[in-house]
């Protein structure tokens, strides 16, 4: 039998083979290292993993397809940036849905220990002869591509079976662990962490972790409309329809019309209520809106457009465009801003109807983490 141990947020701690009361194999998880049966068997890195040859530690690397399906393996044991003969580990090839072809490249000769973290990068359990991947939220059969237990998501895809596996599209789509949003190569699932040495993933994974908190605590980012109901932020968690990418940028964050959040981690906004009270801005409450909502202000264009189009498109008729699509964003944004404890509020204008409140209402950023401030054009914000 197998015995799976994991943490409270869900992460595999160690699995153990026992036969006959006895344990034959066992594997802990910590961080990126494994030990199998108390020794430690390899080290995992962002583009392969280090294993033990011997005496000696050897990096071997992996290069990858588009959907994060390992495709070949070699380590340069001479340092001499030439791969050749016992360098080159392993080849692959797979059927649609993740089984390997049979090839004599699969697993070469040279291999020194046996790779079993290939299609999408899941391991294969091996003991009892499971065959089966973890993909951490289940387990997944690449012979008939289909997981062995249903999708906690499933009520989301009336039309789909409860076991498909990425929308039954794997050349399109993957089920990285059935909760997940991609960060460039990276993909964050609610408690992640990250282990590399990216500055902007590393505060892009600190900023959904955080505004996840916000979610739990309060509700913050719930919405409903006449299409959908659910969070700005989490219903793009599981989706395999509709996806959402972040990518850094120096200048002012936004979402972009092909369906990229662009976000700047170090930029913040800063709210001066104007001294003369007028119509629109009125209610606007002076102080600082962290860049870290501004992220969730991102993340409610990206739902209105995926999960609610009809009221996008509404809007987009609107003679108030501005007035009615920011009332619904910016209503969003309040949501964060209070639950983090923020004091910059903002509210809904028409900068066609009220060009005045475009001169009049006071809006700088602030880069976090100093005192530079600079305009804000906020034609062009929105």
């Amino acid at each position: 039998e197998l015995h799976m141990l994991y943490a409270a947020d869900g992460t595999l701690l160690q699995r153990k083979y026992i036969q006959n009361n006895a344990v034959k194999h066992k594997v802990d998880y910590i961080a990126d290292k494994e030990y199998h049966n108390d020794t430690l068997e390899y080290v995992h890195h962002a583009h392969g993993r280090v294993i033990k040859h011997n005496a000696t530690w050897q990096y071997e690397y992996s290069i990858k397809d588009h959907l994060g399906n390992v495709r070949a393996t070699f380590c340069d044991l001479n340092g001499n940036g030439i791969i050749s003969n016992n360098e080159r580990r392993s080849r692959v090839d797979y059927y649609t849905f993740g089984m390997e072809h049979y090839s004599p490249y699969s697993e070469s000769q040279y291999s020194v220990a046996k790779n079993n973290y290939k299609y999408n990068g899941k391991e294969v359990i091996e003991e009892m002869n499971v065959g089966l991947q973890n993909y951490g939220m289940r387990m997944y059969d690449n012979a008939i591509g289909r997981f062995t237990t249903t999708d906690r998501f499933a009520d989301k895809y009336a039309t789909m079976s409860p076991f498909q596996y990425g929308a039954n599209n794997p050349v399109k789509y993957v089920d990285v662990n059935g909760d997940s949003i991609r960060v460039g190569n990276q993909v964050w699932v609610p408690g992640a962490t990250y282990s590399g040495n990216d500055k902007f993933i590393q505060a892009v994974f600190d900023a959904l972790n955080s505004l996840f908190e916000n979610i739990e605590k309060d509700g913050a980012g719930n919405v409903k409309t006449e299409e959908a109901e659910g969070n700005i932020i989490m219903d793009f968690v599981g989706s395999k329809e509709h996806d959402v990418s972040i990518f850094e940028t120096s200048g002012t964050s936004q979402y972009t019309e092909d369906g990229k959040i662009i976000w700047n981690p170090s930029e913040g906004l800063y709210i001066t209520k104007p001294n003369k009270s007028h119509i629109k801005s009125a209610n606007d409450k002076q102080g600082d809106i962290s860049p870290t909502t501004l992220l969730a202000h991102e993340f409610a264009h990206a739902w209105l457009n995926n999960f609610s189009p009809k009221l996008k498109a509404k809007f987009e008729n609107s003679k108030q465009v501005y007035a009615d699509e920011n009332n619904f964003i910016l209503k969003m944004e309040r949501t964060f801003v209070k639950s983090r404890g923020e004091t910059g509020y903002r509210y809904n204008y028409n900068p066609a109807e009220y060009p005045e409140d475009l001169k009049k209402r006071n809006i700088t950023t602030f880069n976090d983490g100093n005192k530079h401030t600079i305009k804000v054009d906020l034609k062009k914000r929105y």
